[in-house]
């Protein structure tokens, strides 16, 4: 059974993944370093080639009008996801807090709807995976980016591009949430 996160950022992903799963069976899915992270990432290309493609594709064409943020995507988010998601296909029980869920969070930068995250239900449906939802008001979540002094996306396109994907983040957050509850075992955490 894998275990995959999804929550906005500053919800608590991270903590809660390290944390409560500490004394049970399972493994936190990280990437230490460049090799594991091209090593995974070509394991996962390889063993699912259309996916793969697919996904980067949807990407490219959601991102092509902002070629800066389209290589920051590739570079910080995609090549990551995927080797995450490529280390996990070793383990019996693995828990992955910025995986393939997460990820639809991040490709957009528009307002999504149902339409948009059929792809995603064809292929993900065929995993063993239980979904955890972090939820977290907004004045929490920058209270905690301002304690870690870390505003994602921030600092390489301005405070203006952050409230604004802030914004389409959470109404994209409902959408990709009412589709893992009619598709997927989850469960809902309230982290505030």
């Amino acid at each position: 059974m894998i275990i995959s996160f999804l929550g906005l950022s500053g919800a608590g992903k991270t903590y809660y993944s390290t944390n409560f799963f500490a004394d049970h069976k399972y493994k936190l899915i990280k990437i230490h370093n460049r090799f594991e992270k091209y090593f995974f990432l070509f394991i996962f290309f390889f063993t699912h080639p259309i996916f793969s493609i697919s996904l980067l594709r949807i990407m490219v064409f959601e991102n092509k009008g902002n070629k800066k943020l389209l290589i920051y995507k590739i570079k910080h988010l995609f090549f990551l996801v995927l080797a995450r998601e490529g280390k996990s296909l070793f383990f019996k029980n693995p828990i992955i807090d910025d995986g393939i869920f997460q990820f639809l969070l991040s490709i957009f930068e528009r307002k999504i709807s149902d339409n948009d995250l059929i792809f995603f239900k064809k292929v993900l449906k065929r995993r063993k995976i239980i979904i955890y939802m972090l939820e977290a008001s907004r004045e929490m979540r920058l209270n905690r980016m301002k304690k870690r002094k870390r505003f994602p996306r921030m600092h390489s396109f301005g405070e203006k591009y952050f409230y604004h994907w802030l914004d389409i983040g959470e109404y994209n957050y409902v959408v990709i949430k009412d589709f893992i509850i009619r598709n997927f075992d989850y469960k809902i955490i309230e982290n505030n």
